[in-house]
């Protein structure tokens, strides 16, 4: 997303919901754009700008349900946080949204709106420290490319899990299958 702004995509299709849900939304996070989907084709449109850091969605509206909708964002954003806060699903409804990449599940009610604003802040602040990691990891992925300097990684069985180029250059191979096998050999742990 070009901006910091915090963008929110809300999928229902109670108009009631909606408001309350927005207006919670503002009062919790000043600044927030909420972009409300109560329609097939108004998802889409949304789903096709990814403009959104997080989706919180219902699970039953009149044209489809928040399984499909979860799915479709995990498809195309695999580490967005989406969040189902619905009154009509049930225990199996939450498992297998659960096992599809839902990040939390929230029976809508009153008294759990709270609820729903701090697995907001929880959801937005693990994704961040996710994409810091990944960033993190990408740059040391590069600095071990640069140098020349053979660094590896091995599980605590001794399989080599990865390597940089002067890691194979210093076993004078070209591929981590190679390597891998030169690693077995001559330097992992034998058990007895």
């Amino acid at each position: 997303m070009a901006d910091d702004k915090l963008h929110i995509l809300l999928v229902d299709d109670n108009q009631n919901d909606l408001e309350i849900i927005t207006r919670q939304l503002e009062r919790e996070f000043p600044g927030v754009e909420v972009e409300q989907a109560s329609a097939p084709e108004q998802f889409d449109r949304a789903l096709g700008a990814g403009r959104f850091n997080l989706v919180i969605t219902d699970f039953q509206f009149q044209w489809g349900d928040g399984l499909a909708a979860l799915r479709a964002v995990k498809k195309r954003f695999p580490y967005r946080p989406v969040i189902m806060f619905t009154a009509t699903g049930t225990q199996e409804v939450a498992v297998e949204a659960m096992k599809s990449g839902l990040d939390d599940y929230i029976v809508k009610s009153p008294e759990h709106y709270a609820r729903l604003m701090s697995s907001v802040r929880e959801s937005l602040h693990h994704d961040e420290a996710e994409r810091r990691a990944a960033d993190l990891q990408v740059r040391l992925h590069r600095l071990l490319g640069w140098i020349n300097l053979g660094a590896f990684r091995a599980d605590l069985g001794g399989r080599l899990l990865e390597c940089n180029s002067a890691f194979l250059r210093l076993l004078g191979v070209d591929s981590l299958e190679a390597a891998r096998d030169i690693f077995a050999r001559e330097f992992a742990i034998r058990r007895r």
